[in-house]
């Protein structure tokens, strides 16, 4: 073969492995990086402004683009908030290196005077990428979040979108869902007395705090953060004759002083329940259970249901 045609065929295999790493290439930067972005609120009696940005993308790899404020007015805003169109169709674009993607959302209480209860529901379903979630910089694996901000706090949400294999593409979209309700959430510190014929063999003190589930405590006072909602019971397991009450006074008085009888369950054991109390200040709360002599004592304890 001449020193010519063999010069031709470099050149030829030469632009053919140009050609294709060229094809390769090509393909491999039209692979669709492309995913869509929705964030939407409503809010109950809620005085607050969110922010929010998102950085990482090819429109704005190094620098966060600003989302348009959202004001909630107490007075005038209740149910679904009016969103802007750019929180609402965010153009979160990987660039071909699938650099990730965050997403910030900053929920700041304008209120000084009472509490947001914030619901998260994260409905984000992208084939081929990751979510990582953190509120307020601490980690949160699952696609729900129940947060309280305090008055004139702010809790901020970030999302960091990660692409699993940049060679695949990538289809879905970002999409959250935030319920903000307003609380009062004050400090309770709560005091237990019982009776002198008082033994932990036939009685059981339960309480239940912002609807959660009831708790049984044996301690004689313990003090509650951020409670806007208490509530008490005494089951007893001695005989419903010889069953008394309990008293529950506040300090400062922003309930009177209440009373609430046993109520005997099948002729062994009882139970007094109080009704629910909503809490809007730092308050100490006594409570003296009141039980009769121990004479026929028999049945079981039986758990309140609240």
């Amino acid at each position: 073969m001449s020193l010519k045609v063999k010069l031709i065929s470099c050149i030829s295999a030469f632009i053919l492995v140009l050609s294709m790493l060229f094809i390769g290439v090509y393909a491999a930067q039209n692979v669709e990086l492309n995913v869509g972005g929705n964030v939407s609120f409503t809010a109950s009696s809620v005085y607050a402004q969110i922010t929010g940005s998102y950085v990482g993308t090819v429109e704005h790899p190094s620098t966060a683009q600003s989302l348009t404020p959202i004001n909630i007015d107490a007075e005038d805003e209740d149910g679904a908030v009016s969103m802007p169109s750019d929180w609402t169709s965010m153009p979160l674009n990987f660039d071909s290196s699938a650099s990730p993607i965050t997403v910030t959302i900053t929920i700041q209480n304008l209120a000084t005077d009472r509490a947001i209860a914030v619901s998260l529901t994260d409905n984000t379903d992208i084939t081929g990428v990751s979510v990582a979630r953190l509120y307020n910089s601490t980690s949160f694996s699952s696609n729900t979040s129940s947060q309280i901000i305090a008055g004139g706090g702010t809790g901020t949400f970030t999302f960091t979108l990660s692409v699993i294999n940049k060679n695949s593409d990538i289809s879905g979209t970002f999409d959250l869902d935030l319920d903000l309700i307003s609380v009062i959430t004050k400090n309770v510190t709560v005091n237990v007395t019982y009776s002198e014929n008082y033994s932990p063999l036939n009685a059981s003190f339960y309480y239940s705090i912002n609807g959660e589930e009831e708790i049984e405590t044996e301690s004689s006072q313990f003090i509650l953060n951020d409670v806007f909602s208490i509530q008490f019971s005494v089951s007893a397991n001695i005989a419903g004759t010889n069953l008394s009450k309990i008293t529950v006074t506040f300090s400062p008085a922003i309930y009177q002083e209440k009373e609430y009888e046993f109520e005997p369950y099948g002729g062994h054991g009882g139970i007094a329940m109080t009704e629910l109390y909503d809490i809007d200040r730092d308050v100490t709360i006594s409570v003296y259970i009141e039980i009769g002599d121990q004479q026929n004592a028999g049945g079981g304890i039986i758990e309140p249901e609240f």
